[in-house]
């Protein structure tokens, strides 16, 4: 059997994410927590899940939505999976408010039967329809904190656009993009640390940069795509970019709820993001009430909506 690394980058709800790991725990499933040195839920965290089998909690850092500390976050987390004393087959990278849709039994079954590594990459009218802001946000310089008055008004004021015409920094023609959140085989996620550690010049070019989660892996995995079996359009995550129903928010992706039951246990997914343990805990309750039942992931819907 297989062993498994979960990698979680948390910072609020402990509640939720004791829930999703009880779903989860398996004797080949371990649980590698990152908490936000931000949140002040760190003990709240372990109290949750202090009943919970092999669960680690890694070093803490502040976390910045979009910016390079969640590269170092995701890299903290992958650090402490790998060189652990168990030889780990796969890592799957999730956040707190990512919930599991499959029986362990139906994950396992999967996994087993492939080698695979499944992440998301940009494609069709939509990578096109992002080059020109794609490029403003890995070329241009950004704020590496988010949601404080400086850095707000430094992105009103376009003042990474000004300092661009100042300074050249390299350019970075040839980059991929894509979602964050990923399932690798050991082969791959040692390939994009080992290319971090001898090129550490690329971990430094993505420093001042807006959504680098998005770039930089998938810039340093995409020309070896083939040879790591990297299927790169189902992240295995259903993530809902397009409202099905009303929505307060233009918020994306917005939080899930039991409006968005069918569309999510119909897809090729294992897990659903974003969720909430309040506006989603009717939708929780009819995912376990599903689990377990029949599930084909050949004859399932894509994830995309």
């Amino acid at each position: 059997m297989k062993n498994h690394a979960f990698l979680f980058t948390v910072y609020n709800q402990p509640r939720l994410l004791a829930r999703s790991l009880e779903v989860l725990s398996k004797q080949n499933h371990h649980f590698f927590i990152h908490v936000d040195a931000k949140s002040n839920k760190n003990q709240a965290f372990r109290e949750a899940t202090a009943h919970i089998p092999n669960v680690h909690f890694v070093k803490s850092i502040p976390v910045y939505h979009g910016k390079i500390s969640q590269v170092y976050s995701i890299i903290i987390l992958i650090d402490e999976a790998i060189n652990s004393n168990i030889d780990f087959d796969y890592f799957h990278l999730l956040s707190g408010q990512d919930y599991p849709l499959r029986s362990n039994e139906q994950f396992d079954c999967f996994f087993e039967q492939t080698d695979h590594s499944f992440m998301c990459y940009d494609f069709g009218e939509f990578k096109e329809s992002m080059q020109p802001v794609y490029k403003r946000m890995v070329n241009h310089f950004h704020p590496n904190k988010s949601r404080t008055f400086a850095s707000n008004l430094y992105e009103k004021l376009h003042i990474g656009n000004i300092i661009a015409l100042i300074y050249k920094r390299p350019t970075i023609n040839h980059f991929a993009s894509g979602w964050d959140w990923f399932s690798w085989n050991r082969e791959t996620c040692k390939f994009v640390i080992d290319e971090l550690k001898t090129n550490k010049k690329l971990l430094q070019r993505f420093n001042y940069t807006i959504s680098p989660t998005e770039h930089m892996f998938h810039t340093i995995l995409s020309p070896h795509i083939e040879d790591l079996k990297i299927e790169t359009d189902n992240p295995l995550r259903y993530v809902s970019w397009y409202e099905h129903r009303q929505i307060e928010t233009d918020y994306r992706p917005y939080d899930l709820n039991e409006l968005d039951f069918e569309y999510i246990i119909k897809s090729k997914a294992f897990f659903c993001r974003k969720v909430d343990e309040h506006k989603s805990a009717r939708l929780l309750d009819m995912i376990d009430n599903n689990r377990g039942r029949s599930f084909d992931i050949n004859l399932a819907s894509s994830v995309f909506e």
